[in-house]
C-alpha cells in the first residue's frame, strides 16, 4: 500500500508539470506610459565685473611736479627728507604704496598705482578709459619740452604696452577683458526646481581675467612764479561696456527749421553723444557749421539747438540742418 501512494503521488506531480508547460495560442494586452520635458535653461552666459568705487583705490592719481629740482637740492625735506622713497629720475610725482610682506611704504615716482578690473563673466567685455585735465592754463600738455620752452605737462594712460596720451583734448584708451566660461556651469536648483547656469564650486579668485592701467607724468621747460597758482587737476573716467547688450536706437523729435533764429528741440536719451552739426551747400551735400553761427542749450529731456542771427545773413534761407548723434 505504501508503495501505491509513492507511485500515485509521482503520478500527479508529472500530470502538474506536463499541465504548466501548456502554450496558449492567442492573447490580448496593452500599456499607456506618460512623458516628462525635463526642462530649459534660460540663461548660459554671465556679465560681472568688479570695478574700483572707492576714494581709497583711487587716491593715487595725485601728483605734484618739481621741474625745478627743488626736492634734490634740499634732501626732500618738504616730504619727510627720505630720499630712498623717490625716484631721482622723476619730475612728476605720484604717491604709490608698495607691499612688502604685511608692511607698506610709500614711493614716489612718475607712474601712479594701478587701478585693475575683474571680469568674472562668462565671456569677453571691453573696457574704456578716458581723462582730461583741466586747471592747466599756460602749461602746454601731452609733450615734455626742454629747459628753454615754455612749461610741459604730459600725462598718459598706460595698460601694458599700450599708452594714450592725455592732450588738450583729453586721451582714451581701450581694451578687451578675456572672459573665463570654464568657471561656469549647469546646475540644478532644488528650491526653485529648475535648471541654471552658474558659478561652479569653489572658484578661485586667480582663474578670472583682469585688466589694470596706471598713469605715468613727466614735466619740462621752464616753470616760474607765473606757474605758482597753477593748480592741474586730472579726470579719470571708465567704463565697461557688455558686449552682448542690445543697443538702443536712439529716437529723435524735431521741429522744422529754417534759415533765420529758428531752434530746433531734439529728445537725447542718455549716452547719446552729437557728434556733428551740418549745413546743405549748393551741391546738395553738407559741410561742418562753424560753431560761432549757433548755440547749444540744455533742456528738459534733450537740447536745443538755436542758429544765430547771424546764419541767415551769410547763407541765406532754405538751409537745411543736420545733426549727427553716437
Amino acid at each position: 500500500m505504501k508503495n501505491y501512494k509513492r507511485v500515485v503521488a509521482f503520478a500527479m506531480a508529472a500530470t502538474m508539470m506536463v499541465g504548466s508547460g501548456v502554450t496558449a495560442m492567442a492573447a490580448e494586452g496593452g500599456a499607456t506610459g506618460s512623458g516628462e520635458y525635463e526642462g530649459y535653461v534660460e540663461e548660459t552666459s554671465v556679465f560681472t565685473v568688479v570695478v574700483p568705487t572707492d576714494a581709497s583705490a583711487t587716491a593715487g592719481f595725485n601728483f605734484f611736479v618739481d621741474p625745478n629740482g627743488l626736492l634734490a637740492q634740499t634732501d626732500y625735506a618738504s616730504k619727510g627728507g627720505n630720499a630712498e622713497e623717490f625716484d631721482t629720475n622723476s619730475t612728476l610725482f605720484f604717491t604709490r604704496t608698495v607691499a612688502s610682506g604685511d608692511t607698506t611704504t610709500k614711493k614716489y615716482g612718475n607712474e601712479s598705482d594701478a587701478i585693475t578690473f575683474t571680469n568674472k563673466s562668462s565671456y569677453d567685455v571691453d573696457v574704456e578709459v578716458a581723462a582730461t585735465v583741466t586747471g592747466a592754463d599756460k602749461i602746454t600738455l601731452g609733450t615734455v619740452a626742454d629747459d628753454t620752452a615754455d612749461p610741459t605737462i604730459q600725462l598718459a594712460i598706460v595698460s601694458g604696452t599700450d599708452e594714450a596720451k592725455i592732450t588738450a583734448d583729453g586721451g582714451k584708451l581701450t581694451g578687451t577683458i578675456q572672459g573665463t566660461d570654464d568657471n561656469f556651469e549647469i546646475k540644478w536648483n532644488s528650491t526653485d526646481s529648475k535648471y541654471e547656469y552658474g558659478l561652479k564650486d569653489n572658484v578661485g579668485d586667480d582663474t578670472w581675467k583682469t585688466y589694470s592701467f596706471n598713469l605715468t607724468g613727466a614735466c619740462g621747460g621752464t616753470w616760474t612764479g607765473d606757474q605758482a597758482e597753477v593748480q592741474p587737476t586730472v579726470n579719470l573716467t571708465w567704463k565697461v561696456t557688455d558686449p552682448k547688450a542690445t543697443p538702443t536706437t536712439p529716437t529723435t523729435t524735431a521741429t522744422s527749421i529754417t534759415a533765420g533764429g529758428d531752434a530746433v528741440e531734439i529728445a537725447i536719451p542718455d549716452g547719446i553723444t552729437i557728434t556733428a552739426v551740418e549745413k546743405t551747400k549748393a551741391d546738395g551735400t553738407y559741410n561742418a557749421l562753424p560753431a560761432d553761427y549757433f548755440t547749444w542749450d540744455d533742456i528738459e529731456g534733450g537740447k536745443k539747438l538755436t542758429l544765430k542771427a547771424n546764419f541767415k545773413s551769410q547763407f541765406g534761407t532754405g538751409k537745411k540742418i543736420k545733426i549727427s548723434f553716437s
